[in-house]
This record gives structure tokens, sequence and C-alpha cells, in this order.
């Protein structure tokens, strides 16, 4: 298994242990939410998350699916980062 996929997974398992953390008798809903950046992958998925909070509350923990570019002429113009987004279902 290649490093990025081996630390993907590892964050799928941290996802899930902190929704388990959160509250054991809570209910978690889960998004997918694609954030862009000119300068990183980080900053793609930090940006996805700033965006998601200003609706959300309860913000519990991500699991980055993958990331992607958009290339022209030959150079990353912007850097995508594809999420799950975790947070408490209020009823």
């Amino acid at each position: 298994m290649n490093p990025w996929a081996r630390a993907i997974k590892q964050e799928a398992y941290l996802l899930q242990y902190q929704i388990w953390e959160a509250d054991r008798m809570s209910v978690v809903k889960v998004i997918e939410l694609i954030g862009e950046s000119p300068n990183s992958w980080e900053e793609a998925a930090q940006n996805a998350i700033n965006v998601a909070s200003k609706s959300l509350r309860g913000i519990v923990g991500i699991d980055i699916d993958h990331f992607t570019a958009k290339v022209k002429d030959n150079k990353i113009v912007a850097f995508r980062a594809n999420l799950k987004v975790a947070f408490k279902y209020e009823v």
C-alpha cells in the first residue's frame, strides 16, 4: 500500500474514533465537500472546513477521501481536497 493510501486509511479510522468519542449517544451525519486552494491541498481542506463551519455546528472530524489538482499550461493552478465532514446531528 502506498504511503498516501495508508495515511488516508489511518485518517478514516481516526474519524471513526473521533465520532465514537464525541458522544456515544449522539447521531453523526457525514457530508462530502470539495475544497480548493491555489497554494496547497492542506489549505484546500481547511477552506472546505472554514466554509462548512459557517452553517454546521458540532463538526467532530474529517476524512480526506482524495486529492486532485487543476492543471493549466502544464502547471498546477488549483489544489482540490475531497473530504467527508462528520458533525453531530441535532433534531
